[in-house]
């Protein structure tokens, strides 16, 4: 049960967090535009900053040395009053950015705790299990039917290669379109030679915790065997393992092998 709430808190952890990261990648582009437009406006005011200074020392140049101090002109008032301007937007950005993290940051924590709230409330407490299983018990007087038993060891296939590879998206399990020209392909196989065993193994990549992995791995692997049986094959030849994220192909560095790695092998023996 702790796994499970860790597994569902990781989870949920991980989304947040990856919208976390495209809300900061948003507000890093606003500052980055925001930035940039300080920097051409600056830009052009210190290339009017030179003008003016060299129109003033050509008009020094040509006239005579006055006593009087400067006085400023209307464009050296408007040109410092920009400045200004443009110092406040800065300091402006920089709090929009810091205010922006800080909010990112409690609806990650109420996130995560609001998430674990409602993975505790929805455990049953032993006296609600108990009642439920008695329950159970009581609609239920006929025994389940046994699960059918198979000899079949996954050590019996070491060393072959997989005769098909069914690839999936990231966290799916469930058969898709382009699977069933594989699936079909076993399924004439098994009803064709009936000595043929099939092995079964679940794989995905590194993205999530092992124990997540594991999991998602395990349900690709007997979806497809509950296929298989449904559209006819010996369950009793028919085993599966999960691998999890133990066994990649390629290299999970990239997200072109962490596609690849996301798949489930079918070995016929």
């Amino acid at each position: 049960m702790d796994n499970v709430l860790s597994v569902a808190l990781a989870k949920k952890e991980n989304e947040v967090l990856a919208l976390i990261e495209t809300q900061k990648s948003e507000t890093a582009e606003l500052v980055r535009k925001q930035q940039k437009e300080i920097q051409d406006s600056l830009a052009n005011l210190e290339a009017n900053r030179q003008k003016l200074a060299a129109e003033i020392q050509q008009i020094n140049k040509t006239t005579t040395p006055v006593t009087e101090s400067y006085i400023p002109t209307a464009e050296d008032s408007l040109i410092v009053a920009e400045i200004k301007g443009l110092e406040t937007k800065k300091s402006q950005t920089k709090l929009l950015t810091e205010k922006l993290i800080a909010e990112n940051e409690k609806l990650l924590a109420q996130a995560i705790e609001k998430e674990k709230s409602q993975l505790v409330a929805s455990i049953p407490t032993k006296k609600e299990a108990k009642s439920t299983e008695t329950t159970k018990k009581t609609k239920q007087p006929i025994a389940a039917s046994k699960k059918p038993k198979t000899d079949i060891k996954p050590e019996e296939f070491i060393g072959i290669k997989a005769d098909y590879t069914l690839a999936y998206q990231l966290e799916e399990y469930y058969i898709m379109s382009y699977h069933y020209e594989a699936l079909e392909a076993v399924v004439k196989t098994m009803k064709s030679n009936a000595p043929v065993k099939v092995l079964i193994e679940g794989h995905t990549d590194n993205s999530g915790p092992d124990v997540y992995n594991k999991y998602i791995a395990s349900k690709r692997a007997n979806t497809v065997k509950r296929k298989l049986v449904k559209m006819g094959c010996d369950e009793t030849r028919i085993i599966t393992e999960s691998k999890g994220e133990a066994n990649p192909r390629y290299s999970n560095d990239t997200r072109e092998g962490r596609a690849l790695n996301r798949r489930v092998e079918i070995y016929l023996k």
